[in-house]
């Protein structure tokens, strides 16, 4: 079976404004895929091509940029700020929260710290807020503080610690679950303050 596949590479912000000028142009239908490119091919109505059926394929690179950064930041799983039930805290700040979702704090390498009680939306938010920075071009990862420590406690007894840090300095924004939540011995203190004090004015922190 023959097939012929055209692929153009453009920098796009409306990938379906684009699909629906080639199939309106062509005559064909237009669908998008998991990685948000778009294909532009002949319907079922269309005369028949016999078995070399032709494809237009327009790749969105922002589009494969930001699914790479989701998934390089290894959430749990994807919350945002829509998904919220604010009727579910008594007291929250609501304008506070919203605002954060402007990103100024990563600019300004500024830290968030979130404080209330067990399952009131602290994890929900920072999920939340390093899914919206995704698509702004920064590199997030989501971790918890007990996986800081071992990783940095295993990488110390096999040499290994400042290329493990780096997993931990690099991201734009490091979002760090369930702080305080277990007891910290001297030596995962220890583990924690590097990273923070390493990321000092340099990146921000989610907590």
């Amino acid at each position: 079976m023959a097939l012929r596949i055209e692929t153009v590479s453009i920098d796009a912000t409306d990938p379906l404004a684009l699909g629906r000028f080639w199939s309106e142009a062509l005559g064909w239908e237009y669908s998008t895929d998991e990685d948000g490119d778009v294909w532009v091919e002949p319907g079922d109505h269309h005369p028949d091509w016999g078995r070399a059926r032709p494809l237009l394929l327009i790749e969105v690179p922002e589009a494969k940029a930001v699914k790479n950064r989701i998934k390089a930041a290894h959430f749990p799983c994807l919350k945002t700020l829509e998904g919220f039930d604010w009727t579910w805290p008594e007291k929250i700040n609501r304008l506070q929260i919203q605002n954060l979702f402007r990103l100024a704090f990563v600019e300004e390498n500024a830290n968030i710290i979130f404080i209330s009680n067990v399952g009131l939306g602290k994890t929900h938010f920072s999920i939340a807020l390093g899914h919206a920075a995704c698509p702004h071009g920064y590199s997030v990862l989501f971790t918890s503080a007990v996986d800081i420590i071992n990783t940095l406690s295993a990488a110390q007894a096999t040499g290994s610690l400042k290329r493990e840090m780096k997993k931990y300095l690099q991201p734009r924004v490091l979002i760090v679950d369930e702080l305080g939540y277990l007891p910290i011995d001297k030596q995962g203190a220890d583990a924690l303050f590097q990273i923070i004090s390493h990321r000092y004015e340099s990146g921000s922190m989610v907590v």
